[in-house]
């Protein structure tokens, strides 16, 4: 078969290529006078956050740090009413009157903070003129979040508001003395603790410039080039299409887009081609909702989230990425063994290797992209340039290498356009959250809510650290469901993670267990939006959907117990590498028993008392490294289905030959 002929029968696992945004098409269109000045704004938006690492504000127009991020929120209010409408799908082509008034809201109530940003390092008590201000800024706010979140996380943020307000009212835990009006409005307004405060701060100095490296990769051919060679390595082998789903999206999950993004990008190739093979549309679309789920826990680049848990616990960014490797391994490989034992069970057929593209030819026409992914790990774990400058470089190196390829994969500049508005088409619907959680740590601030919340925690597991983590693993999903993953982390990490810390937990491996904890309800009712997009993609139940991803992800129930009872798997302090070896193999053996029991297979399909054993044996050899008693039986218990279902194979085989022997003889 020619290489032509080749790339155009491998042309149908190509993913879509990402441009402008549906519903901003024909806004940013360049042939009208409006599509270039919002195309203009878009770019002057972004240069104004490439100025900041290049010292450009700091030391020769001295507008200072705190000025830097207020007039970020204001741009980036800005920006929500140029593109979002104040209904869900209505249509943007014009801007409505009332949509000026709130950016002229948007700038006069943040600009006071910018003229008199002084206050918030001062602490000086709010007055008349600044109330009027503050509540204009936070109503402005609100409906940004509105528009871009909906209802639900406006009304977590207004309950928290209201609870500053009410404080002295509720019992137990809850009460706290009076605060009057004017002083939680100057906690959230004017104090570093709110809304233009640290929270704000990360979003101006690093997610926008993320964005931009983010926008150019999902533009870019690297995406491609993840499927692609994914595709040669696993998509020939048993189980082959649901294998090339579990890797190529969880490593595009990594580098570009994450959650729903990502369903919908990568299952538009996957969930059809695990459905031509013979997965049921539930399954396939629960495989990729699973494999989905899991892109801000795998390294090296995480989404945004990693610098996020740097930042917060002042660590230094590889010593994130070291504390995700191992976790993120155990998760996919589990994954890995669902999905093998499910092809099995149900005899899924393997397809032709001539089907797939080669691996080499995929690098060779296409590894140059992932060029600056690397680069853009190796400045930050190797000579540890801060974020902002590895962003900018590789950034930059993304479009130099963007100009060789196929030619539909280049980066000419129109494609860099598209690429910086994919990323504003993320940022915009991001970024009010941003001040609003500056909103919800104010008035948790100023309440000293947390503190007691971590105190009640553990005093009601009594010492016991199991209890204590099923309490705070709870309060982890119920706090994650509905909320984008960046903003939910910031409220666990000041009212879950405290809780695990002041337990003994060290503080890398608690910030991840409360992540690890909701992420589950991505496709967990009653939100799981995960499941909802794969289940739309597929063409199946949702309900069953659910079900089967539920199944296939119990890892992600069980490995953040693994790390934190064994910080090894954390690759942090003095554990060496015999421990942290036989940590590894022992609950991989376990987790791998589990998807046998759960799926039916283990080394031959196994019946429902063998299934039952598997399940025991798994949690047991898990529980090895803690409780020695219960690893015993566990291990017993394998090795004995172990036996069990190869002398059934055995016996199976002879039978089989005695068979063929008296059909030859007759």
């Amino acid at each position: 078969m020619s290489a032509d002929t080749s790339e155009k029968k491998n042309s149908t696992f190509d993913l879509p290529r990402m441009g402008t945004p549906e519903s901003w098409k024909k806004i940013l269109d360049l042939r009208t006078p409006r599509g270039i000045v919002l195309n203009a704004f878009i770019i002057l938006f972004y240069a104004y956050h490439v100025a900041y690492p290049l010292d450009v504000w700091t030391k020769h127009i001295r507008l200072g740090p705190d000025r830097f991020v207020i007039l970020s929120i204001i741009l980036s209010l800005v920006i929500v009413f140029l593109f979002v409408p104040r209904k869900h799908r209505a249509s943007r082509e014009r801007i409505p009157w009332y949509d000026f008034l709130f950016m002229a809201a948007a700038v006069a109530g943040c600009g006071y903070m910018f003229i008199n940003n002084g206050i918030m390092a001062e602490g000086t008590p709010i007055t008349r003129s600044g109330m009027v201000f503050g509540v204009v800024s936070l109503l402005v706010l609100m409906e940004g979040i509105r528009r871009t979140m909906g209802w639900s996380v406006v009304g977590v943020i207004a309950v928290f508001f209201i609870y500053a307000l009410t404080c002295s009212h509720w019992p137990g835990i809850l009460w706290s003395r009076k605060f009057y009006f004017d002083e939680v409005l100057s906690t959230v307004y004017l104090y570093d603790s709110g809304m233009f405060g640290h929270i704000a701060a990360l979003w101006a100095k690093i997610v926008v410039l993320f964005m931009v490296f983010a926008g150019l990769v999902m533009v870019s051919g690297a995406g491609r080039v993840v499927m692609q060679l994914a595709l040669s390595v696993v998509g020939h082998l048993k189980g082959g299409p649901a294998k090339v789903a579990v890797i190529g999206s969880g490593g595009l999950g990594s580098i570009g887009p994450t959650g729903p993004a990502n369903v919908a990008l990568t299952g538009s190739v996957t969930i059809p081609m695990m459905k031509s093979a013979g997965y049921s549309p539930a399954m396939a679309g629960a495989v990729e909702s699973v494999s989905s789920s899991a892109g801000s826990l795998t390294p090296p680049v995480m989404g945004a989230l990693t610098f996020f848990i740097a930042e917060w616990l002042e660590l230094p960014y590889y010593k994130v990425i070291m504390g995700a490797v191992l976790p993120a391994f155990l998760y996919y490989a589990t994954l890995i063994a669902m999905v093998d034992f499910h092809a099995r069970r149900n005899n899924v057929p393997v397809l032709d290797r001539s089907h797939f593209p080669s691996f080499w030819t995929s690098l060779k026409r296409g590894g140059h992209y992932l060029l600056p992914i690397g680069l853009f790990v190796f400045l930050l774990l190797g000579p540890k340039w801060s974020i902002q400058s590895a962003v900018l470089y590789s950034s930059v190196m993304m479009i130099v290498v963007g100009q060789f390829g196929q030619r539909e994969d280049r980066l000419r500049p129109e494609r860099i356009l598209v690429g910086l508005q994919r990323g504003m088409h993320v940022l915009v619907q991001m970024a009010p959250i941003f001040a609003g959680l500056g909103v919800i740590m104010g008035s948790l601030e100023i309440t000293g809510m947390p503190v007691r919340f971590a105190g009640m925690v553990t005093s009601l597991a009594h010492g016991n650290m199991v209890l204590l983590l099923a309490l705070t693993a709870i309060v982890s999903y119920i706090l994650g469901c509905g909320m984008p993953m960046i903003a939910c982390y910031f409220i666990l990490a000041i009212i879950a993670a405290p809780s695990l810390i002041e337990a003994g937990v060290m503080p890398l491996a608690a910030h991840w267990f409360v992540i690890w904890a909701a992420l589950v309800h991505y496709f967990t009712p009653p939100v799981m939006p995960m499941a909802i997009i794969g289940a739309a993609i597929a063409g199946g139940s949702l309900w069953r959907t659910s079900f089967y991803a539920i199944q296939l992800a119990i890892a992600m129930v069980i490995v953040p117990w693994v790390f934190v009872f064994n910080p090894c798997l954390m690759l942090q302090g003095t554990h060496g590498i015999l421990e942290t070896g036989m940590t590894l193999i022992v609950t991989l053996i376990g987790l791998i028993a589990l998807a046998g029991g759960v799926q039916g297979y283990f080394i031959d399909r196994a019946g429902p008392v063998q299934r039952v054993a598997l399940v025991i044996s798994g949690a047991g050899i898990i529980s090895w490294l803690y409780n020695p008693f219960l690893g015993v039986i566990g291990g017993g218990l394998l090795v004995l289905i172990f036996f069990w279902q190869g002398g059934h194979i055995l016996l199976r085989n002879r039978l089989r030959g005695f068979n063929s022997g008296r059909k030859a003889l007759s």
